[in-house]
């Protein structure tokens, strides 16, 4: 599984990164994109092994990618280049900054970054949307992924990510090469100081 921790510059992704994979990257703002691999222990697979004695004994993986905050730290907003390293993943943890950062402009607004992020991905997926719903259209193409894609570009023109669309309503064999991000699994993860955690 393939999880791409995002978020704007200084919300602390690298430290989540960090602590995730047990790695020593670097904390700054921008640069590269950083991989890491954890394996998931089970237990299940340790008996197993034991019974049978095999060769080797292959556990399960997370690829975790820290997927940089590319305008630095006077801007919010996700490049072109980060929503195309963002389509790359499998699921979404979207870390938010819920702690002071002398580095950034005014206090911390987690709601606001909801808001931002949300509304930047239903952008990005309406753009790609529209485009290909032109194309079916122009072209009198099937009827059927016609239909999809206007359920789609309706659901994100009033703000809901597709993911929030049902199997029912929509055939999301459609949906497949075209990296829509609100598609995706998302998990929000705050980052607080030490001293606030636990506390609602």
């Amino acid at each position: 599984m393939k999880i791409g921790l995002v978020g704007f510059a200084g919300s602390g992704k690298t430290t989540v990164f960090n602590a995730m994979t047990d790695l020593d990257a670097p904390l700054s703002f921008g640069g590269e994109v950083r991989l890491g691999t954890v394996r998931v222990p089970d237990h299940r697979i340790d008996q197993l092994s034991a019974v049978f004695s095999p060769k080797k004994t292959t556990y399960a993986e997370i690829s975790f990618c820290d997927i940089p905050g590319e305008h630095g730290a006077e801007k919010k907003g996700l490049s072109p280049q980060s929503l195309q390293q963002i389509r790359d993943q499998e699921v979404l943890c979207l870390v938010i900054r819920d702690f002071p950062n002398p580095t950034l402009k005014g206090d911390p607004d987690p709601t606001g970054d909801l808001e931002t992020f949300h509304l930047e991905c239903v952008l990005a997926d309406l753009q790609i949307v529209e485009r290909r719903l032109g194309r079916v259209r122009k072209e009198r193409g099937d009827i059927r992924e016609q239909g999809a894609f206007e359920i789609m570009k309706s659901s994100l023109e009033s703000e809901r990510p597709l993911r929030s669309v049902s199997p029912e309503e929509l055939n999301r064999d459609y949906l497949r090469g075209f990296g829509l991000l609100t598609d995706r699994p998302l998990l929000v993860a705050l980052n607080r100081e030490e001293s606030a955690a636990g506390k609602s």
